[in-house]
């Protein structure tokens, strides 16, 4: 064998060599490689997920954040409604404030306008309650009196109907006598004896002869009062005095004095028997003569 085939030879072992470790070099680092590479795209996946688990998450929070943004867009108008709303009725309360204070302003007025009108009526009460106390002092007095002018009257009307009653007893007895004239005269006139001729027999003396009926009776407060069909024209005067007599049965009834006159009737008290007075009514006769 030649020197350039053991060269040849020993260049291609030293060749094989060399491939032989670079070769298992080669395979070692494409090992590591792939390892790195597994690692890479596992990362990568884990990434990729991770990315994805985002990207939901955010597409999630994108829908509640639009969820949230037109809720909060129709709170937002309602809202907004409320406030225009409220703004209105402010508005009014405003108002109904303003016409408020005028009429608290006008009641401010009038209650000073009260408030001096009070004072001076204060001022006039102390007047009044001075004139007041004054009246009842009169008061008090004419009580005393009036208290004493009842004792009286009772006492006065007491005498008179003891006086009333004394009068009826002799216009009754004068009644008598006068229905005994009267009798006493038709015999003698029915004897032929002239009564005018008779001495002692006063013809148109005294009171005129006025006769009249009883027209209206009252009672007022216990007294009892009439009207007769007699007046001025009939030479009624105030102060004259009528007998009332029943025509039915001719009995004497009362006394009436004329009070006041009129020109065709007479208004005046009725007196005598309170059970014959209680008796008089409408149409009895009256006369000043018997």
């Amino acid at each position: 064998m030649s020197a350039i085939t053991k060269l040849f030879i020993v260049l291609q072992v030293v060749c094989s060599l060399f491939l032989t470790a670079g070769v298992v070099v080669f395979v070692n680092r494409v090992e590591d490689y792939k390892g790195r590479i597994a690692a890479e795209q596992d990362k990568t996946k884990r990434a990729e997920g991770a990315v994805e688990v985002e990207r939901a998450a955010q597409q999630a929070a994108v829908a509640e954040n639009l969820r949230l943004a037109a809720y909060n867009g129709a709170v937002i108008d309602s809202l907004n409604k409320t406030i225009a709303d409220r703004s209105g009725t402010i508005a009014t309360l405003r108002g109904s404030i303003t016409d408020l204070q005028k009429q608290i302003d006008s009641k401010d007025t009038q209650l000073a306008s009260a408030i001096q009108q009070a004072t001076a009526g204060q001022e006039m009460q102390k007047a009044m309650q001075t004139e007041i106390t004054a009246l009842r002092n009169e008061a008090q007095d004419l009580r005393v009196k009036q208290k004493d002018a009842d004792v009286a009257l009772v006492k006065a009307v007491k005498e008179r109907d003891t006086l009333l009653y004394t009068v009826s007893r002799y216009q009754e007895q004068l009644e008598a006598l006068q229905r005994e004239n009267t009798k006493q005269a038709r015999l003698l006139m029915d004897s032929g004896i002239n009564i005018a001729a008779t001495p002692g027999t006063p013809k148109g003396a005294g009171t005129p002869a006025i006769g009249g009926v009883v027209r209206r009776v009252e009672r007022l407060q216990g007294i009892t009062y009439a009207t007769i069909s007699v007046g001025a024209a009939d030479r009624v005067e105030k102060g004259m005095q009528f007998k009332v007599i029943d025509p039915g049965t001719g009995d004497f009834m009362g006394m009436f004095t004329v009070e006041s006159v009129d020109p065709n009737e007479s208004f005046g008290r009725l007196e005598g028997q309170p059970e014959k007075v209680a008796g008089i009514r409408q149409d009895m006769q009256v006369k000043t003569q018997l």
